[in-house]
């Protein structure tokens, strides 16, 4: 019920940006851009450059709506008529923030919650974004997303999303870390005990998997995890040299691309099922568009453990930016300059 609530207003609010904000170019705000502020029933307007403000006035458990537009940038001083990410944007509650996708971009996020035992959560944003202080969980679904982790975290989801990922410093802990049907454009791991990360990639499309091995390792250290029912492209040291995955990662059903006859990336891992395919050409675009259809994954036998195809389309949910809410029969906005009240009309289904 709270998520159809969540939906609901996520609506409005959406119908609200289309009337209000035009397509854009990224980084340069169009004036229209609203954020719409969810307290127990209530709802507060703030404009584009109030998003700290908006936050500051929130508590925990609100949600926070950002209709389609760009966030947090600020022109270039040499007059170029470039924007740029201005400072991050703190998140200091624990709150919900809600976007309409790809289009709604906010320059920089940084989360430092007060209380360790705190989450966060964020959906339809783009967005760079770093985890700055311990936290309890991060929660984050259809968003494209450069995450650089600082901070430990007991729990990590992310599905359906477009990822980039840094983690640094050697006291940093992921007790569960847990990505699904997402393009992994690259994961770098830098100085970090990786004893104390637990990560498991399911359903992945993962074009570069980065570390710096230790101390002329053949293999790549820094990665431990599980990966399964997906695809890898490229596996390289920091230094551009090509690795193996390291004895304490476990692949199920894996894709991984390799260059010559005798490079076998599974050398020293543990592996079921996984198979290592001879190519020059890259299996996946540094976008992680896998080259192949579906369809044409199904027909050459690439599939999961659950039967269903490698990579982001694979599994019960797979890979889609898509927003997900209630169906709308005969919207109606009205917006009463005079006395600043909105009146709107609409069916949900």
């Amino acid at each position: 019920m709270i998520m159809r609530k969540r939906h609901i207003i996520l609506v409005i609010c959406c119908l609200l940006g289309m009337q209000l904000s035009a397509a854009t170019q990224p980084g340069k705000p169009t004036g229209n851009e609203r954020i719409f502020l969810h307290h127990q029933g209530k709802v507060s307007l703030y404009a584009a450059d109030k998003l700290s403000e908006a936050i500051e006035a929130s508590v925990d458990g609100d949600t926070l709506f950002l209709s389609n537009g760009n966030y947090g940038f600020a022109p270039a001083s040499d007059g170029s008529k470039v924007y740029y990410a201005a400072k991050p944007i703190n998140v200091t509650k624990s709150v919900c923030l809600v976007g309409e996708g790809e289009d709604t971009y906010v320059g920089a996020l940084a989360i430092s919650l007060a209380d360790s035992k705190k989450a966060c959560h964020l959906y339809g944003i783009k967005s760079s974004l770093a985890v700055n202080q311990d936290m309890t969980q991060l929660d984050i679904q259809k968003s494209y997303v450069q995450l650089s982790i600082n901070a430990s975290i007991d729990e990590t989801h992310i599905h359906s999303s477009k990822l980039e990922l840094r983690i640094n410093g050697w006291n940093t802990q992921l007790k569960t870390f847990l990505v699904s049907n997402s393009i992994v454009s690259n994961i770098n791991f830098l100085v970090v005990d990786s004893d104390n990360l637990h990560l498991s990639l399911n359903h992945c499309n993962i074009y570069e998997l980065m570390g710096s091995g230790d101390d002329g390792d053949e293999y790549m250290s820094s990665f431990k995890g599980t990966i399964s029912n997906s695809i890898v492209d490229h596996i390289t040291a920091v230094s551009g040299e090509t690795r193996y995955f390291d004895p304490a990662v476990t692949l199920t059903n894996v894709l991984v691309r390799k260059t010559s006859e005798s490079y076998d990336p599974f050398k020293i891992c543990k592996q079921t099922n996984s198979i290592a395919l001879l190519s020059n050409d890259e299996i996946l675009s540094k976008d992680g568009v896998c080259r192949w259809s579906t369809d044409e994954l199904t027909q050459q036998g690439y599939l999961g453990d659950d039967n269903t195809v490698m990579g982001i389309y694979g599994g019960s949910s797979p890979y889609s930016l898509t927003l997900e809410g209630p169906d709308l029969e005969n919207p109606m906005l009205d917006i009463n300059t005079s006395n600043h009240k909105l009146m709107f009309n609409l069916d949900i289904k």
